[in-house]
């Protein structure tokens, strides 16, 4: 099959058509069925390849059976030989061709001969006619047929994912305008790269905002999505499930934690740890007013109205008011700190990086004064939804500074792809939870937990925590080598990195020229890029994306 993945290479994610080896079925570039004109049918799932007599007339169901998915889903849907051109659509008999762009040939005859034997490959795309000499009188005659439908029915099809300036335009005329998006539409991705609809590929430096810590298309996360996805999807929380039941377990004993509660995202565990600090204080000193919660200057918690509240930014303040109350945000200093704690003060909330304000690693002073914090029943509240899960080169930030806190808030990178959120709490806060007191529809999911579990499967191993510091350390040290005098610090830990860019030089400008130029990196606060790249991010892969850092910065 080597040349299947020669194919993929030339043409991308596109779909494409080969021309004189039977029919082939493409949906989201990989091949699903080659029906060859001896009436084998060869089914290729995950790799393995299946041979079943068949007939023209069963073709289309058995397709849909074998493969398991609906019609609309296919991509390209069919091509039996150079000579004669014919196309399988649903109901069999109407002629379409769904987003196909490319037509390939050279083997003309045997689908399985050996790489050896394979004539020189030859592509093309459909609107356009190939040279004479550049292909056999029958694969002309089919590329005429193909043109004529290409011209006359595909250019008007309504959709085509590849169809860059459609897709944006549907998205603003269907999509709520809330994001800032860069007009780039992506189709792929594997490991730390990434290909958009035109084929250009990128160096993920992002990875989703912390989220891909296993990369793009991670066989081994795949493999556990898929398979608990096969067997149960979803039940709802009166009920148990094993991934979730696992995954607590697994977290709480690297954590140090007693019990936790899930959720699908950073803002919905951060939610639950106020509801929790405030419910532990209301349960313990009632008719005292204990509530209010201490966050952070530069923090970042979460956009439900009242984890904005929490935020510790004031530009996030604003159009939706009133917002919850009970929060104070001081300064990371410990004068500003113990200002703030009064009678009322049940909890603080803090990052031990502030990302969204900076790439701000807390000074270990700081850190060790909320131990004190403690010691008067005032619960800490640590926040891990960007730095957990490995990024910093600990499976949680805490554990750089010796820290017990009270209460862990954790999402982005344990999910892998998928959304979740969690909310770890100590012996301290263990009970405080009763039934009916909070609870999430999809909270716990079999699906996203099992992606979960393969996530610690991979990453909650030592030697690939040190891995993360090393790999961090190496960006660093590779970028200090190129002396720009406009780099004036590196922040963060381990895989979170903060370049603090001045000499009146724009950190969003630059992000922007570095995402057009092939490197995806996102900014941070008022003056910081910041790369996330996947904790599994190859020296190849950082090398190539260190090399386009140097160049797009050296054009200006």
């Amino acid at each position: 099959m080597e040349y299947i993945q020669e194919i993929r290479a030339l043409v991308g994610h596109r779909p494409l058509i080969l021309v004189g080896c039977g029919a082939l079925i493409v949906r989201d570039g990989n091949v699903l069925l080659q029906k060859r004109s001896d009436n084998h049918l060869w089914g290729i799932h995950g790799g393995c390849m299946e041979i079943r007599e068949t007939t023209e007339q069963t073709m289309i169901r058995e397709v849909y059976e074998e493969c398991g998915i609906t019609p609309t889903e296919y991509e390209l849907f069919g091509v039996f030989s150079g000579e004669d051109v014919h196309n399988i659509y649903p109901n069999g008999d109407e002629c379409y061709f769904v987003n196909v762009e490319y037509l390939v040939t050279g083997w003309e005859g045997d689908f399985r001969k050996q790489d050896s034997e394979v004539e020189e490959l030859r592509w093309f795309k459909i609107s356009e006619m190939p040279p004479n000499e550049q292909i056999t009188p029958g694969d002309r005659q089919a590329l005429g047929k193909l043109k004529a439908t290409y011209e006359k029915e595909w250019k008007a099809m309504p959709y085509s994912i590849h169809d860059k300036d459609y897709l944006i335009s549907t998205d603003k005329e269907n999509v709520m305008q809330s994001y800032g998006r860069f007009p780039i539409v992506f189709e792929r991705g594997n490991g730390a790269r990434v290909y958009d609809s035109e084929g250009k590929e990128y160096i993920d430096f992002m990875s989703g905002i912390g989220v891909l810590s296993l990369g793009h298309c991670n066989t081994q996360w795949i493999g556990a999505v898929t398979k608990q996805a096969s067997s149960l999807a979803h039940v709802s929380n009166y009920y148990y499930t094993a991934p979730y039941i696992k995954l607590s377990e697994r977290i709480c004993a690297s954590s140090g934690m007693k019990n936790m509660i899930f959720g699908n995202s950073g803002a919905e565990a951060n939610e639950a740890a106020i509801k929790i600090a405030r419910k532990y204080s209301n349960d313990k000193y009632p008719w005292q007013n204990r509530n209010t919660i201490v966050t952070l200057n530069q923090s970042f918690h979460g956009r439900t109205v009242t984890t904005l509240a929490a935020t510790g930014q004031e530009h996030f303040h604003t159009s939706f008011m009133p917002f919850t109350q009970g929060f104070k945000h001081v300064a990371a200093t410990i004068p500003a700190l113990e200002n703030a704690i009064t009678d009322s003060v049940c909890a603080v909330m803090v990052e031990m990086i502030r990302g969204e304000g900076g790439v701000l690693p807390m000074e270990r002073e700081f850190a060790d004064y909320l131990k004190t914090l403690q010691e008067r029943d005032i619960l800490l509240i640590i926040d891990e939804v960007q730095t957990g899960i490995g990024r910093t080169g600990k499976l949680f930030a805490f554990q750089h500074y010796g820290l017990k806190p009270d209460l862990i808030t954790m999402a982005k990178g344990l999910g892998g792809g998928l959304p979740i959120g969690a909310c770890a709490a100590s012996e301290r806060c263990a009970s405080v939870l009763t039934s009916g007191t909070h609870g999430s529809t999809f909270g716990g999911n079999p699906v996203v937990c099992a992606g979960a579990n393969a996530v610690l499967d991979i990453v909650n191993n030592e030697d690939f925590l040190e891995s993360v510091t090393k790999k961090g350390r190496y960006i660093k040290e590779s970028i200090e080598k190129m002396n720009f005098p406009f780099i004036k610090s590196f922040r963060g830990m381990g895989l979170m990195i903060g370049l603090e860019i001045g000499d009146g030089y724009s950190h969003k400008e630059l992000s922007k020229k570095l995402t057009f130029g092939g490197l995806l990196a996102i900014t941070a606060g008022d003056d910081a890029l910041r790369f996330l790249p996947p904790l599994t991010i190859t020296y190849e892969e950082i090398d190539t994306g260190l090399a386009i850092f140097e160049r797009v910065l050296r054009e200006g």
